[in-house]
């Protein structure tokens, strides 16, 4: 049977292999990279993307160098991505038929409230429930939604909020970030830093994209002080072993410091225009109803219970 542009109807001859190869491409970005990725020929994803294109009616990649999806691509890509992961799920039952009887959530937190603060939440909702398994996975923030759309995730926490209509968010804590430094860092014995002083001294801050590095540029072009960091450190525990070990100043979720502050390794600078405040929001996808785990789950998270 044959659709009206003379394409055979994809659920009859599209293979899983083809989609793992599709995507495989997408992600690359290059046929040449995705081949490698695979174990397979450059020549083998080049017929299995040109069957795909085939089964469409429509090309699915603007170039063959550098693969670059079409609209049409770009919306298999995404629907690729949900049948995957279904697949992967699958393959879990089928391996153990015991989790026909727990749900599974996927979560997926961005880095610093992924390493520092979901660990948390999720213990306190397994306590409470031995019948849904949640499934954690950290990541930059500017790939949260990306997670989503592949449904790589079901519920997602980030400090970025996006303007698609496909993602529902709600505020969901509060993210404060303040200076630290060693206790033999000079500045240490102030009561006040002005942020004159910071900017002799040197800073450690994440890359110049990320969320905090954003803030703090807006804290310097606000205030009319130059800002710039000396060390632009992506790691949270690398800038912490920085600032420990005298480099300088970090700047930090209060968050992923609490155990340092504790043991006296690292102490807070009462420095002007700190604590910068940012927001984490839970976000997930709208036009997908959430399962009742994931939904429940999202309902804790959102509860602050955890806290």
């Amino acid at each position: 049977m044959s659709n009206s542009s003379g394409a055979t109807q994809p659920e009859r001859q599209l293979t899983l292999q083809q989609m793992r190869i599709f995507k495989g491409a997408v992600e690359c970005k290059n046929f040449t990279r995705a081949a490698q990725a695979l174990s397979l020929t450059q020549p083998a994803v080049t017929q299995q993307v040109q069957a795909m294109e085939k089964i469409f009616g429509r090309p699915l990649f603007a170039g063959r160098g550098a693969a670059q999806v079409t609209p049409i691509g770009a919306a298999v890509y995404e629907r690729v991505c949900r049948i995957l992961a279904e697949v992967r799920e699958l393959d879990e039952v089928a391996a153990d038929p015991d989790l026909l009887a727990v749900s599974t959530v996927n979560v997926a937190g961005d880095t610093t409230f992924g390493t520092y603060v979901l660990p948390r939440a999720v213990a306190g909702f397994q306590n409470e429930t031995t019948r849904v398994r949640v499934k954690m996975a950290v990541a930059p923030g500017s790939s949260i939604r990306e997670r989503l759309l592949r449904r790589e995730a079901d519920v997602g926490i980030s400090g970025h909020v996006w303007n698609d209509d496909r993602i529902g968010s709600v505020p969901l804590l509060e993210n404060e970030l303040s200076c630290f430094c060693a206790p033999s860092h000079p500045l240490s014995r102030r009561n006040r830093v002005r942020l004159e002083d910071l900017a002799r001294r040197v800073l450690l801050v994440q890359a110049s994209k990320s969320g905090s590095s954003t803030t703090v540029t807006r804290l310097s072009r606000d205030r009319d002080v130059n800002l710039d960091p000396a060390m632009e450190i992506n790691d949270n525990e690398a800038r912490k072993r920085a600032a420990i070990e005298g480099l300088g100043v970090a700047v930090l979720s209060s968050y992923a410091v609490r155990a340092e502050v504790g043991a006296g390794l690292l102490v807070p600078l009462p420095a002007e225009g700190f604590p910068l405040r940012r927001t984490w929001y839970s976000v997930w996808l709208r036009h997908l109803s959430l399962g009742p785990s994931a939904e429940a789950f999202r309902q804790y998270l959102c509860s602050g219970v955890w806290l």
